[in-house]
This record gives C-alpha cells, structure tokens and sequence, in this order.
C-alpha cells in the first residue's frame, strides 16, 4: 500500500537553546511534510535512538514530541528521590523534561528538534555522576 501521506515543500523550524551565559540557535530547513490523516503535517521520516532503542521520528518535531507520539513519557528522573520528570511546560522554561542528547547532559526535549541519527538517553538526577 504506499504512503497514505500527501507531500508539501518548504517548512522552517528553529529552536532556541539557552546553556549559561550562551544561546544557541539550530535553524533547520524541511525539505518536505507530509500531510496524514486529520490534517497532521509531519516533516520526513528519520530514525533516533531512545534509551538504545530505534524511533521513527520527523524532521521538524522536537525531541519531546517524538517521545510523546511514541508513549516515552518519564524523560528524567529526580537527583534526590528518583521521581519521574515529564514534560510539563513544552516552551522549555521549567527544565522538567530534561534529557541527554548525544552525550551532552540537561537538554531541553521541549525545544531541541531531532536529527536522524541523534541519541536520545533518560537522565538520572543531574546525569552519570549523579
């Protein structure tokens, strides 16, 4: 059966991140949505990992929304009591949704758009050491 998605061009995303005294910004240009049932537009399909394990994914989503789609809900959890953190703001100002990405410690999943490839990790307390 092929892909029930119709196809448009030309779709931005950007995400802002704010890590100390710096502020990086990804700019990601969509080469192509796809338009599924209910009107959804979703950008090409990628692969990440999550926990080691492969995801579909789409360019143009963050993080936390691809978590979302498929039932991923505990991102991190507490330094002190080991409590599940999810995502609760999704505008990446109260830091609850929290992940390693590629290595890199405390990323925000509300505001960091995957990448094929990327490697998404559950952070326990403040991460390896923590």
């Amino acid at each position: 059966m092929g892909d029930p998605c119709a196809v448009r061009r030309g779709l931005f995303a950007a995400a802002i991140d704010m890590v100390g005294p710096v502020v990086e910004q990804t700019v990601t240009q969509v080469t192509e949505t796809r338009v599924c049932g209910g009107g959804v537009e979703r950008g090409e399909p990628l692969t990440i990992l999550v926990d080691g394990v492969p995801v579909t994914a789409y360019r143009g989503e963050t993080v936390a929304a691809t978590l979302l789609a498929v039932g991923h809900r505990a991102l991190r959890t507490t330094l002190i009591r080991g409590e599940q953190r999810g995502i609760f703001c999704g505008m990446g100002v109260c830091y609850d949704c929290l992940v390693v990405i590629d290595g890199r410690l405390s990323r925000r999943a509300c505001v960091t758009p995957v990448a094929n490839g990327m490697r998404v990790d559950t952070q326990h307390g403040t991460g390896p050491a923590g």
